[in-house]
């Protein structure tokens, strides 16, 4: 046995904490943000934060495609608008097919003020990242509003008290904040919401905010086809798959009751 020609030495070590991925967020900062730059581009910046800590930073377009419910090129359309309002800085570094993205901690300018039934009642809230992966991409249905759903959520949680309940909440509010332009839209996710136990009515105006439950078999099931592509990520995309396939069966029972 050839003599030893190196040394090798043990850093101490100790092993990591075990508990949930929690993203640190500023709610009433981040609706700033879904104010100024819109709805889409916030959230695309949002999710490519708690990936990047899921995964240690390298995120795909892929990735943000399933659980969005955007093309790539809506994805790419959001990060311009965020680097055109100056939320991210990022460059294309060629030859690598890698997009290097900075973010800014503020956006530029002045911070505008909030009214008395916006204001958080926390400055940071923690949101475990395994919402973006498990419960985003199940909000959307054959008409889509996934994304306006999950937008209503985190409104709500940013209204959430110690106690569990949400203060008087605002119609008109949660239009305004989560920019959905339309109150029927705002009903429609409250709904939604409603649909899959998030949120409970308990007085009247009163909300109590549920953790999301783990999805079921069926629910992990559709979530792997959309993570391998199997299912197409957009509504209209679902819609034309359903077409493509009911239609040759209509075809096919239409010649057998034609012969």
């Amino acid at each position: 046995m050839p003599p030893p020609e190196r040394l090798h030495l043990i850093h101490p070590a100790r092993e990591a904490a075990f508990g949930l991925s929690l993203l640190g967020v500023d709610l009433g900062a981040f609706f700033v943000v879904v104010r100024e730059v819109g709805p889409d581009p916030a959230l695309v910046l949002l999710t490519a934060r708690a990936l990047s800590l899921r995964q240690g930073g390298a995120i795909t377009f892929r990735d943000l495609g399933w659980i969005l419910g955007m093309r790539r090129g809506g994805v790419l359309s959001a990060l311009r608008r965020l680097s055109d309002a100056g939320a991210i800085v990022w460059h294309d570094e060629a030859g690598r097919g890698v997009l290097a993205v900075e973010v800014v901690r503020e956006l530029p300018g002045e911070r505008p003020l909030f009214g008395p039934e916006d204001t958080p009642p926390f400055s940071t809230h923690a949101l475990p990242t395994h919402w973006f992966v498990q419960v985003l991409p199940l909000m959307s249905g054959p008409a889509g509003g996934g994304r306006s759903a999950f937008l209503a959520y985190l409104y709500l949680r940013s209204r959430e008290r110690r106690d569990g309940l949400t203060s008087p909440v605002l119609i008109s509010a949660l239009v305004r904040s989560c920019h959905l332009q339309w109150k029927w839209k705002a009903r429609y996710a409250l709904w939604r919401l409603q649909r899959r136990s998030l949120v409970a009515p308990v007085e009247r105006y009163q909300y109590a905010v549920i953790d999301p439950r783990p999805p079921s078999g069926c629910e992990r099931r559709y979530l792997r086809l959309l993570e391998l592509g199997l299912v197409p990520p957009t509504a209209l995309g679902r819609f034309a798959l359903g077409i493509a396939v009911v239609a040759p069966i209509v075809i096919l029972v239409l010649a057998f009751l034609l012969l």
